[in-house]
Protein backbone atom coordinates (compact mmCIF):
# COMPACT_ATOMS: atom_id res chain seq x y z
CA UNK A 1 0.00 0.00 0.00
CA UNK A 2 1.39 3.38 -0.92
CA UNK A 3 0.92 6.43 1.28
CA UNK A 4 1.08 10.02 0.14
CA UNK A 5 3.59 12.23 1.89
CA UNK A 6 3.63 15.99 1.39
CA UNK A 7 6.76 17.92 2.30
CA UNK A 8 7.97 21.45 1.75
CA UNK A 9 11.56 22.03 0.73
CA UNK A 10 13.60 25.07 -0.20
CA UNK A 11 13.68 25.92 -3.89
CA UNK A 12 17.38 25.08 -4.02
CA UNK A 13 16.77 21.60 -2.63
CA UNK A 14 13.97 21.01 -5.11
CA UNK A 15 16.17 22.22 -7.99
CA UNK A 16 18.96 19.85 -6.94
CA UNK A 17 16.58 16.90 -6.58
CA UNK A 18 15.02 17.71 -9.92
CA UNK A 19 18.42 17.85 -11.64
CA UNK A 20 19.51 14.57 -10.05
CA UNK A 21 16.26 12.86 -11.06
CA UNK A 22 16.56 14.15 -14.59
CA UNK A 23 20.17 12.96 -14.83
CA UNK A 24 19.02 9.49 -13.77
CA UNK A 25 16.08 9.69 -16.16
CA UNK A 26 13.54 9.08 -13.41
CA UNK A 27 10.78 11.16 -11.88
CA UNK A 28 11.29 13.35 -8.83
CA UNK A 29 9.02 11.10 -6.73
CA UNK A 30 11.02 8.00 -7.72
CA UNK A 31 14.25 9.79 -6.88
CA UNK A 32 12.95 10.82 -3.46
CA UNK A 33 11.65 7.30 -2.73
CA UNK A 34 15.03 5.83 -3.61
CA UNK A 35 16.88 8.44 -1.54
CA UNK A 36 14.67 7.76 1.49
CA UNK A 37 15.10 4.01 1.17
CA UNK A 38 18.88 4.42 0.86
CA UNK A 39 19.01 6.64 3.94
CA UNK A 40 16.89 4.28 6.01
CA UNK A 41 19.07 1.32 5.03
CA UNK A 42 22.20 3.31 5.83
CA UNK A 43 20.82 4.23 9.27
CA UNK A 44 19.92 0.58 9.91
CA UNK A 45 23.42 -0.54 8.95
CA UNK A 46 24.93 2.07 11.25
CA UNK A 47 22.83 0.76 14.13
CA UNK A 48 23.91 -2.83 13.41
CA UNK A 49 27.56 -1.79 13.24
CA UNK A 50 27.31 0.08 16.53
CA UNK A 51 25.81 -3.00 18.21
CA UNK A 52 28.54 -5.19 16.74
CA UNK A 53 31.22 -2.77 17.92
CA UNK A 54 29.76 -2.84 21.42
CA UNK A 55 29.78 -6.65 21.51
CA UNK A 56 33.34 -6.78 20.20
CA UNK A 57 34.54 -4.26 22.78
CA UNK A 58 32.98 -6.35 25.57
CA UNK A 59 34.73 -9.46 24.29
CA UNK A 60 38.03 -7.60 24.01
CA UNK A 61 37.63 -6.41 27.59
CA UNK A 62 37.04 -9.99 28.74
CA UNK A 63 40.09 -11.18 26.82
CA UNK A 64 42.19 -8.42 28.36
CA UNK A 65 40.99 -9.42 31.81
CA UNK A 66 41.96 -13.03 31.09
CA UNK A 67 45.41 -11.95 29.92
CA UNK A 68 45.84 -9.78 33.01
CA UNK A 69 44.79 -12.68 35.24
CA UNK A 70 47.31 -15.00 33.53
CA UNK A 71 50.05 -12.45 34.19
CA UNK A 72 49.10 -12.30 37.87
CA UNK A 73 48.92 -16.10 38.16
CA UNK A 74 52.36 -16.52 36.56
CA UNK A 75 53.93 -13.74 38.64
Amino acid sequence: MLKTLTVRVAQGVYDQVSREAEAKKIGVADYIRAALAERLESDHQAERLAALESRLNKKLDLLQQSIDQLSVDEG
